[in-house]
């Protein structure tokens, strides 16, 4: 491929990476293997991702990838690309992603941190961190059964930013000790049992300082 003219496919494999073909962000890109598509958020540098892409996909999920694993959506461009995108919060996702991309630091997430991550409308789960690779983070949730982890955008919208840092606490504390323990990745993750005996306990509490003042006044 010498130059964008001489294509004419609506799709572009690239069958060996090539250093001289440069694909811009915001370029539309299906995934064959997992039939998804995205967009790619970040270019290829040695010091930030080891000369991979960031694609950030339709189902909240991001992933690193070389230049060979997929495909270009050549038939539209960004703009016609977005309107085709019925969900409303689906192009919020992305444009905040657009928006913060060029201004967002390396991740400062940590691993063992409590966060709670939007997957439906304004339904939150609470998950934890369990990797990281330069941008993106994977979590494990604790009240899904359904796709329990997951790599997404380390800035992403849908991690919500006022955390229940009481619960995050306990959680916390519960996993070092569960961790200290045991060592398998199964040991680490709370029960749904767990967190309702943690919920419980939390209001215990609440209702025996309640109590406390009202013996003091």
């Amino acid at each position: 491929m010498s130059s964008p003219e001489c294509i004419h496919k609506r799709e572009l494999y690239i069958s060996k990476p090539n250093p001289l073909i440069f694909l811009p962000i915001r370029t539309r890109i299906f995934h064959r293997s997992s039939s998804l598509l995205g967009f790619i958020l970040e270019n290829p540098c040695p010091m930030k991702n080891f000369n991979r892409y960031l694609i950030i996909y339709d189902n909240y999920t991001a992933y690193y990838h070389l230049q060979i694993d997929f495909h270009l959506c050549l038939c539209q461009n960004f703009q016609k690309h977005m309107s085709n995108i019925d969900y409303l919060e689906l192009r919020s996702y992305y444009k905040h992603a657009f928006q913060n991309s060029m201004t967002s630091k390396q991740s400062n997430w940590t691993i063992g941190t409590i966060i709670r991550v939007r997957k439906f409308g304004t339904q939150y789960h609470h998950a934890r961190i369990i990797d990281k690779d330069c941008s993106i983070i994977k979590i494990c949730f604790f009240e899904r059964k359904s796709q329990p982890e997951m790599w997404i955008y380390s800035n992403s919208s849908i991690i919500d930013s006022y955390q229940d840092l009481s619960l995050s606490r306990i959680l916390r504390i519960s996993s070092s000790l569960s961790s200290s323990s045991h060592n398998s990745m199964e040991d680490m993750i709370i029960s749904d049992t767990d967190l309702s005996r943690l919920r419980k306990r939390k209001t215990s509490v609440n209702n025996i300082n309640e109590g406390i003042s009202i013996v003091n006044d």
